[in-house]
């Protein structure tokens, strides 16, 4: 919608964001957020040395292994379900392609 109240249909796929921190556009033009971090990495070590802890206590080295790959499973189970969300800020500036032609008539002289 135009300032001046004219509407337009845009059909348009994302392709690019000025946002560059931690973020992308995939192929299908979904702004995607960050995928793992330092943190989710520390969490899924130590839920595996966690299993691995438990496992060897209540059953020697063959618990452990156990243990561990329960434990690694679990962790990896709960990164991927995380819900990440991005920030788009205002003001940000998307850069866009259209997926079918627009149509725009020439305004009117003096308006």
């Amino acid at each position: 919608m135009l300032p001046n109240g004219e509407r337009y249909v845009l059909n348009a796929t994302l392709v690019d964001t000025s946002v560059r921190r931690g973020t992308d556009v995939n192929d299908e033009g979904q702004f995607k957020g960050t995928g793992h971090d330092g943190k989710d990495v520390t969490e899924i070590g130590m839920g595996t040395g966690g299993g691995m802890l438990v496992g060897g206590l209540i059953g020697g080295g063959e618990g452990m292994l156990i243990g561990g790959s329960v434990g690694a499973t679990a962790t990896v189970v709960h990164w991927l379900t995380k819900r990440r969300s991005a920030m788009l800020p205002a003001g940000t500036e998307l850069v866009m392609e259209l997926s079918r032609p627009m149509d725009m008539t020439a305004a009117a002289g003096g308006e």
